[in-house]
Parts: C-alpha cells; structure tokens; sequence
C-alpha cells in the first residue's frame, strides 16, 4: 500500500521563506556542534553536504478517515456478538483495523484531542541522536547512549527553525537520527529519559480524551560523513481509536463512550520503535458525548450507517476531537467498548457493552481501529483497487492527484464486494461498476469513462467484473476542455498505423490528430526514404585549413556510430516508455516491437492537447540509448512560413513558430472531485452500493507568453519548458536582474526514477553521458558552468578539437562572434543529435542577421542593434515582439514571444533560493535567446537575442542582436529552418 508524503521543511536557513508548489513546505532546521565521542576529522568531499545537519521533515499519513463505505482494501474486519443491552436483539460488535493512506487534511487546526495534519503538525520536537563507528547500518544500539544528541527541542521561530543545542557532522562513523513530536510537557503525558541512557520516551495516555496526545516519531540512519539533507519521516505512534453507528443500529442518542480495561502508560524504545507496557490493564477512559442519530422529523426508527460517534470528522468536515489515543497493546479479556445510549422509539436509557479483547487481538501503532455497532451482523465491503504501470511495470495505488486533463493512465482496475458474516466464510461478489465524478461537492454526478487499452474497444460508461485495464477518463478542467475545442476541433481518431519516420526519420516528430503512429528505432535524421542518410553521422570537413572538431558522432556508450539502427549499435533492446510529458497523460500506449525496429503509441482524442512529451528507448542493460520528442500542435509548418534575406545576402526560411510552442492561455483553480464507484448488485437483487473517494484536480497554472522546449547547444533532449503568469514578478529571491522571473512548466508521466532535474555531477557530461541522460539538464560550476560538454575519457574529439560539429556534419570551422563572417553561414548538414523535425534544421547564425544587425564584439548587449528600417517593436499585452523579416522592414511578419531560458547556474551557489537547490529552473521572463549552429568557442554559441531585462521595469528595454556569443549551458529556444 502507497503512503502519501507531505514535505514540512525543505527551507535550508539564510534564506527567506515562501512556498512552493506541490510542497507543504516550512522550514529547515541547521545545527553546529562538535562531538567527541566519534572520530573528528575535517570535511572534504560530502555530496554537498553542510558542515551542520540540516533537516527535511516529512509527515507520513493522516489519521482521518470517511465513512464506514470508504474501507481500503487491507482492512482487517471482524464480528463479535455483543450483549444486546435490552433490545430484544441481537447485537454486533465490527471492528476495522488498518494503516490508512490518506492525505492529510488541510483544514484542521492544531488543538490538543485532535489528530495531527500535516497543517497541525507541532511547532517543536524533540531530537536525540547516537554516533557509533561502523560503515553499516547496525540492527541493535539498545546498550548506546544518546551520545551525539539528547532530547534537543527544535522550534519554530518565524520562519525559521532553531535547536536549543548545535551539532555538527563527525565526519566518519554512522548517526541514527530520533525524533519525537510534540516535545515532552508536563501536560502532553511525554517523558524523555535522561541524558546517560538510551533515548526512550515514557508515555502516559492523558484521562481527558479531548486532551489526548497524538505522538510521532521518525527515526533514520545515515552515514557520519554527512548529507545534503537528513529526513525525518514523521509517522504516528499510538493506536487511533474511533467509534461510528453501524447497519440497521437504532436511532437515538449517545451520551457517553467509553474504553476500559487496558494500559495507559508505556516505554516507547525510539532507536527501534518497539513498546513496551508498564501498568496492568486497569485503565478506563471515557468521552461524554451529545450526539443524537437521527434528525427530528426522522421517522425512522433506524439511524444511518457511518456516523461519527466518537473520533473523526462531523457533517462540516471539522474534527470532534474525541479520537482515542491508545498504548500499542495486547488487549487482555478485560478490554472492552462501553456506550450509553436512549433509543429513539422508547425513550428508554440502555447500555451496550461489547469486549474488545481476547486472543491474537492487539492495538498496533500507526493503525486506525473502527468499532460500529450492528443489528445484522454482515458487512457488505466495495473494494476497489487501483495499480498504476508506468516504466518496469513498476505498480502503485492510484495517486490521490487528478491531472487537470482528468485522463489517469495504465491504470489496472480490481472491483468486487466483499461480504463478511459472523460465524461465516467471508465471500467476494462481482458485479458491474460505474464510476461517477462530482466537483460540486456531490451535488451532481457525471458519469466517468473508460478508455481501453484496446483501441478497437469502444470506451465504455460500465466496466464489468473484476479485472480491467486502460485509462480513466474524469471529467477535465473546463479550461482545458475549451483548450482542446478551440486548438483541435476534429479530434476523430485514426486507427490505421501512421509511420512518423517513413519519408525522413528525426530527433522530433510533429502530431496534429489522434491517432496510432510508429516510428522506426534509428539515430535521429540516419534515415531517408528507406536509405542511410550516412552524411547525418559522418563527419565530413572538407576546407583544407579546417579547425580541429569532432572525429565521429558517439553513441551512448561513447562509441562511434556506424549505422542508422540503434538495436545494431546499442545490443538488444529492452523496452521503450515515456519519459515525461508537459499535459497529463497526452501518450499512451508506448510499445517497442518484438524485433526492435519500431516505437509506437497512442494519441487519444481525449488526451490530445498542445504538448509536449519525450519517449526513451533502453537496452538490456538498462541504458537509454536514444530517446525522441513527441511535439503535439495545431502549428502547420508547411504554411505560412517566413523568408529572410540575412546579410550574408542567402535566403532563410523559417517556419511559423519556435519548437515545441504551445500558447498562452488563462488560468484555472484547483478543485475537489468526489468520485463514486457503484457496484450493480441487482442481479442478486440487492440493488447497489458504492465506494466514495476524495481527490484534487490539480489547476492550470496561466501563461502569459506560451512556452517552449529548451535545448543545451549541441544536444537532441528537449528540456522542460518555463511559463510564467505574472509579468516582471520575481517568483524567488536572489540572483541577478530579473532572474528568477519564471517558473517550471508542470510535468506528468514520468517514472520517479527518471525524474527530469538536474544532472548529478557539477563538472559537465560526455555526449554520451548526454544520450543517457535525456532528462538531466546540465548543471555546472566554474568553467561548466558555462560549458556543459565534458569529453575527458572519450575519443570523439580531434587533439585539442571542440564539438562544434555537434549540429553541422560538414562545418569545418567554428562560429564567428560579433559580424556576418562567412562561417556563420556555413552551410549546414543535419545530424542525428539535431532536434528539429524532418525538413527541418538547426539555422546558421547569419540566418538571423536579417532580423537584426550582428552585435559587434566590442559592443553592449544593452545597445538596441536593430536595423533603422526594421525596429523591433515589444507588446507587453500578448509579451512579444514583432518587426519584419527583412532588414528594410519588408517582408514578411514575424511575431516571437517571451519564453525565456532554462538558467546556467548562478555564479554563487550559495545564493540559489532554497527551494530550488538540487533543481534545474527556468529563467529571465523578459528574454528570448535563439541558438544557432554556430559554436563560437569551448563555452560560446552565436545567438539571436531579444533581451528587455536593461529596463527599469523589466517590460521594456531595447536589446538586441545577432551573431552573439552566449554561453552553451543554457537552455535555448531552438527555431530552425526549412531544409
């Protein structure tokens, strides 16, 4: 079973708060201290660790839970006869016992009795630590002492959180971090044992049950060379305790429950979570209760199943605050429930009493435990469980997300009804199912669809038993629905197979319906009508002065590639998935064929969207070997294209858009959607039952510009996009000018092992560490900073040679910076690590010295270098520029749009906001960077800028040129041109 985690504290200290996406972030908390008891030694290299801890803290799962119609699958259920209390009936004790994973709700507030969300957590905890000289994680430290920390307080101040004591790493051994919420208090029942001991905490249940302690713990184990960070896994340590009206039980009111007969008080050893009972089971507690079950001109003689009567929410979603927090326990035959109660119908007061003991029964921690009580003494279950498979087949539950698209992917569905009997063998029912999906609280319904994995099947309203497979479709943010009628109103599906590479095979491959395509599993452009486009991975300098450069195009092993069919050059292959896509579940159906050859997928009309999504090809071995971009657009880049005469008086044709553009649009809220699964027992006649679960669908952040994919010079891999929905706002501290203006586009569908980030190395890659790495954006410092490419270890390179063949098979000299020279309009031979789409490629620098005039070496990247009769023009409404394609201000019209960059780094690392240290981001809202085929040097591409960050207020400044030098690690807009 998934747990869902919630991040508390991700803040490093220094630097100010603010909160960021999908985070419940906090703070962090930083320690220094020395320790004597471990050996001392100075740090050198420690994964980037700080010289002090710093801690992230995590809290696992919340304790609330919905009706009795929400049990999981994992539920342990059973039914007791209880004594009927003068009813004249027979009566049913049902006891539920699970780990729940449910989202923490947002809404509680922190009172005492109340369980802990992750909003609730508590401002302090305690912390106590053992250092021990070892390489490995020891199983037992019960004769340590808590000899690196001892019960130090950790406190929320402002927005910061600071420890009562300081530490610092010892630089060798292991330390196996404990910690405890909330710190112990003469009213909280919390104990620390003494400094000298090993660290346990004493607990005593408190006698109030509205005053009761939720307790936590966490407790992890890492070596004492230190790490970036350390996290602490919040989980709860008691047993929860509820109590709800179950079947056919007689409406009236409860006006006391009560729990007796078991222990209060108990040791709680931290270094292995065990517990031990230290009083004999004569603890009684009791919550006085006012709770009537029926309403006043009810006339049934029955109250609903469900209700709360002790622990969990009312009506209004709010806590009662009267949750049971018990000692982890054997409950011995004295256990038992205890309920004060006036039936309705006779106004008679009665006493249910119900043992809750006896053999194998226990309270564990970390476990909600539900008793109902039932006339009928049968427990009719809906069980509905989802897996989902992304990359490996890898299954986890249905996450507790609804993309904005509603389209949940490579879902396997388990539905059946599980009915258990006192005295009976428990039996699972099949039935049909619907699924419904309400975002106004429940108030209307609409019905799901399902999407089979068959594309032969038509989508269905009603699944039948048990087992199916495919995609559910949930009703989509209207944003997203409107998006989709406007940008591709025929959305018919084709089910005949549409080979993408059968003319020309390409790093990207455009999609304008949906559909089922293929593409042949080649290196880039290797391929052309059924031929080997040998000139695509071939290097071919003819000049005879001719610069060093590269020796052969590497795979991703860094060999020379010699054929277009990577199964040839790469060993047999495994499998091929998607990578990450920036609109939820836009592909699907990613399937490489049994002889290697082909890569296919699905477009779905529901799904289709302007997009962009990256598919990666493994061998045996588990290596990508290639991956290629799958671009979803309306753009038609067989019309309306631009021409350009650029100063090196050649024609330049440009297509309508940069790649991988999709446009700005609004945005749109996040929202809560119930959806209801209903089971159709009619056959049995027994009409139906459904499961109700909660979620968020997540919003659509606005758009102000569009966004595109960005590209590291000389690389295939599209980046993931920036977008931003307020103009000139910085959405983080520090950095230069206008910096830290953007944000990173959302993306989906991605395998949590392929994550896109930055790369883990802060000295560069090889070109094929690039191929390997499709979804790391290169990070570096000092010179790599500015320079991705690392080619130490490879042979790829001429002595002394650079890359800067990487886009142009047959240049024999680099680029030059700051005029129209002639090597700047080299003609360009596509290669297999060029990302455009077929009839398509990356553009000399000179193509853009039409628009603009060449910035002179000496001169300002401030200075407006734009030709007299072709003045650039900037729209802040619709943020983008204009002017005309020719330099006498004729031709044609072209309008580029403020997409920005994916950033570099920052020259002082200590200066990157916290919330993205370890990230890659997207930068400078006000800029458009244009790369070229040119490289200038080792660290410089020529470029094609528009730039209004010399502004005062970032909207309007006057700055560009062409033929620029900039440096290759950031990411680039690419626009290439017509072949």
């Amino acid at each position: 079973m998934s747990r869902f985690f919630f991040i508390l504290m991700t803040i490093m200290i220094h630097f100010p708060f603010k909160p960021h996406f999908i985070k419940i972030s906090l703070q962090t908390v930083a320690f220094m201290a020395v320790l004597s008891s471990c050996e001392d030694r100075i740090m050198s290299d420690n994964n980037n660790a700080a010289p002090y801890p710093t801690f992230e803290v995590e809290f696992e799962s919340s304790w609330v839970k919905g009706t009795v119609v929400s049990r999981n699958t994992d539920s342990d259920i059973s039914i007791k006869k209880i004594d009927d209390g003068g009813f004249g009936t027979q009566m049913y004790l049902i006891s539920e016992s699970e780990t729940l994973n449910d989202k923490p709700d947002k809404s509680l507030r922190m009172s005492r009795g109340t369980t802990v969300t992750a909003e609730t957590f508590p401002k302090t905890f305690g912390l106590s630590a053992i250092c021990y000289n070892s390489t490995t994680e020891a199983a037992d430290l019960s004769d340590f002492t808590a000899n690196f920390a001892c019960n130090t307080s950790v406190s929320a101040t402002g927005d910061q959180w600071t420890a009562s004591d300081k530490l610092s790493w010892p630089g060798s051994g292991r330390i196996r971090f404990m910690a405890y919420a909330p710190y112990a208090t003469t009213d909280n029942g919390i104990v620390h044992t003494a400094s000298g001991t090993h660290p346990a905490i004493d607990f005593t249940v408190n006698g109030d049950v509205a005053s009761q302690t939720d307790l936590l713990t966490a407790s992890t184990d890492l070596a004492g060379s230190g790490t970036p960070t350390v996290g602490l896994k919040f989980g709860h340590a008691l047993a929860a305790i509820t109590i709800r009206t179950g079947d056919a039980m007689l409406a009236g009111d409860i006006t006391k429950a009560t729990i007796s007969g078991i222990h209060g008080s108990g040791r709680l050893t931290l270094s292995n979570g065990s517990w031990s009972v230290s009083d004999e089971p004569a603890a009684s507690y009791s919550a006085d209760i006012a709770l009537r079950l029926y309403d006043t001109d009810d006339n049934k003689l029955n109250s609903s199943p469900g209700l709360n009567i002790a622990g969990g929410k009312d009506s209004e979603g709010k806590s009662d605050g009267l949750t049971f927090f018990m000692i982890p326990q054997e409950l011995t035959s004295s256990a038992k429930l205890t309920l004060e109660f006036t039936d309705k119908l006779t106004n008679t007061k009665r006493t249910l009493t119900a043992k809750l003991g006896g053999k194998d029964k226990s309270w564990e921690a970390g476990k909600l435990y539900t008793y109902s009580v039932s006339s009928t003494g049968v427990v009719v279950t809906p069980i509905v469980e989802f897996a989902q498979n992304i990359a490996d087949n890898t299954e986890f539950k249905f996450d507790s997300i609804v993309p904005f698209s509603g389209i949940i992917r490579n879902l396997k569905l388990t539905s059946y009804v599980r009915v258990t009997q006192e005295g009976a063998e428990t039996k699972e029912v099949e039935a049909p199912i619907r699924i419904l999906a309400s975002t106004d609280e429940g108030k209307s319904w609409q019905e799901a669809l399902w999407e089979s994995d068959d594309i032969t099947v038509a989508d269905k309203k009603v699944l039948q038993p048990r087992v199916n497979t495919g995609s559910l479709i949930l009703p989509a943010q209207p944003l997203f629905t409107e998006l989709q009628a406007a940008k591709f109103p025929d959305r018919k599906f084709n089910t005949e197979m549409k080979d993408l590479s059968e003319q020309e095979s390409a790093n990207c491959y455009m999609i304008h319906r949906p559909g089922c395509y293929k593409f042949s599993t080649v290196y880039g452009n290797s391929m052309k009508n059924g031929t080997a486009n040998k000139s695509a991975y071939t290097i071919n300098r003819s000049a005879p002065n001719a610069e060093h450069g590269m020796k052969f195009y590497a795979d991703h092993a860094n060999n020379e590639i010699t054929t277009p069919y990577i199964k040839r050059q790469a060993g047999p292959l495994k499998d091929a998935f998607v990578l990450w896509s920036d609109s939820p579940g836009l592909i699907d159906q990613v399937e490489l064929d049994k002889n290697g050859d082909y890569i296919s997928f699905r477009l779905s009309k529901h799904s289709i969207a302007q997009g962009n999504a990256v598919i990666a090809l493994r061998n045996e071995e588990g290596d990508i070997v290639w991956s290629w971009h799958i671009w979803v657009t309306d753009y038609d880049w067989t019309s309306n294209r631009i021409t350009t005469i650029g100063a090196d008086k050649k024609t330049y044709i440009f297509p309508q858009s940069t790649l991988g553009y999709c446009d700005s649009h609004a945005a749109a809220a996040e929202r809560k959607m119930k959806i209801k699964f209903e089971f159709d027992l009619s056959a049995l006649k027994c009409g139906t039952i459904s499961k109700e679960i909660s979620r968020t669908q997540h919003g659509i952040i606005a758009s102000l510009a569009g966004d595109n994919t960005y590209y590291q010079w000389g690389r295939k891999d599209p980046m993931v996009a920036g977008v931003y929905d307020k103009p000139d706002h910085l959405y983080y501290s520090n950095g230069m000018a206008g910096e830290f203006t953007m944000l990173n586009k959302r993306v989906f569908d991605y395998n949590t092992d392929f994550k896109f980030s930055r790369s883990e190395r802060d000295n560069g890659m090889s070109l094929g560490e690039a191929i390997r790495y499709p979804h790391h954006f290169v990070l570096g410092t000092g010179d790599y900073r500015q320079h991705w490419h690392n080619p130490s270890g490879t042979t790829y390179l001429d002595s002394d040679g650079n890359m800067y063949n990487a886009w142009n098979s047959t240049s024999s000299f680099g680029g030059s910076a700051g005029s129209s020279n002639e090597k700047n309009s080299q003609p360009v031979t596509k290669t297999i690590y060029d990302p455009s789409p077929a009839g398509y490629h990356i553009a000399p620098a000179n193509a853009f010295s039409g628009f603009v005039r060449p910035k002179p070496n000496s001169g300002d990247y401030a200075n407006d270098w734009c030709y007299e009769n072709n003045k650039i023009e900037w729209h802040s409404d619709s943020r983008c520029w204009t002017f005309h394609s020719n330099s006498d201000g004729t031709g044609d019209e072209v309008k580029l749009y403020a997409t920005g960059m994916r950033d570099m780094n920052v020259l002082d690392i200590d200066k990157i906001p916290s919330e993205l240290k370890g990230t890659t981001w997207a930068a400078y809202s006000m800029i458009t960077y244009l790369c070229s085929s040119n490289l200038n040097s080792n660290k410089q591409t020529l470029i094609f800028y528009l730039d209004n960050r010399k502004s005062n207020d970032l909207s309007g400044g006057r700055s560009f040129g062409s033929c620029a030098g900039s440096n290759n690690s950031y990411g680039f807009t690419v626009w290439p041109i017509a072949d």
